[in-house]
């Protein structure tokens, strides 16, 4: 005879301890707690199951119970994760948003900064330029109402010309070349002014070309230039002399020009007048 079995006790206790557990898988479904809560409670669900003996009924519900708190723990891993990734996500943007404010902040400094070397070089250009003359450059006008013939010396150029001299050599005289160690000093011609020069021009026409020549240096702060000046009677009558002239001054080039190689010295030409008496120019 084989001892009789022994069911197990009914065990009352289980229905307040699976209502609990019940509420809370309903509870986390609403509101998904953080992971770990669900394993928590799940742990003890089966601490309940080992440790004591219960009828198949209570069984069945504790399997249903875990596995919802399963379901439950995987649903709030995922979340959790999600919820990880969106506020990284976000974080990250907030330091690019960021870190882009700086950089536009840093590029609108270096642009206002660049800016304002700008207009202080500017500045300063022009400064330097008033202060050596810049492109201007000076040259003489004959005023030929007599015989004799006084001379202006006109700023062709937007800056001063200062320390301004000059040397007129008549190029028919046998030593006009010392004409060039007897300057004339003049001083400072403001942009687009003129300046009277000491003394007068007795123009002394060859017999055979009908012309005088003069050739004249005018220095200044910026530099030489020079000018061939020519005189012969006036046609029209009206004024005793015509005159026309040229003006020019050397350059180095840069590169080679035609058969003119680089860094030669050449004349550029900077102003031309022609005869007065046939064509109506400026001075």
């Amino acid at each position: 005879m084989y001892p009789a079995e022994n069911k197990p006790a009914n065990h009352w206790f289980y229905i307040p301890i699976q209502s609990v557990a019940v509420f809370f898988c309903v509870y986390f479904y609403f509101h998904l707690p953080k992971s770990g809560k669900a394993l928590l409670l799940l742990g003890g669900i089966a601490a309940v199951m080992m440790l004591m003996d219960m009828r198949p009924l209570h069984k069945g519900i504790y399997t249903a119970i875990i596995l919802g708190l399963v379901l439950t723990e995987n649903h709030a891993l995922d979340k959790e994760r999600a919820d990880f990734a969106r506020e990284e996500g976000n974080r990250r943007r907030e330091e690019n948003d960021r870190f882009q404010s700086i950089a536009d902040g840093i590029q609108a400094t270096i642009a206002n900064s660049d800016k304002q070397f700008a207009t202080t070089m500017g500045r300063t250009n022009q400064i330097l330029q008033n202060v050596t003359g810049g492109d201007s450059f000076g040259f003489v006008v004959p005023q030929p109402w007599g015989e004799q013939i006084p001379l202006l010396v006109w700023n062709h150029g937007k800056q001063p010309l200062t320390g301004v001299m000059i040397t007129i050599a008549r190029t028919q005289e046998p030593d006009w070349g010392s004409a060039f160690y007897r300057p004339i000093f003049i001083g400072t011609i403001g942009p687009q002014d003129h300046a009277p020069v000491p003394g007068f021009l007795l123009p002394r026409p060859d017999a055979k070309s009908g012309q005088d020549h003069y050739w004249i240096m005018i220095a200044a702060q910026n530099g030489t230039v020079s000018q061939s000046l020519y005189f012969r009677k006036n046609q029209k009558g009206t004024v005793p002399w015509a005159y026309s002239y040229s003006v020019s001054r050397p350059i180095t080039l840069n590169k080679a020009k035609g058969p003119i190689p680089k860094g030669a010295t050449i004349m550029e030409q900077l102003l031309t007048r022609h005869w007065s008496d046939e064509v109506d120019e400026p001075h």
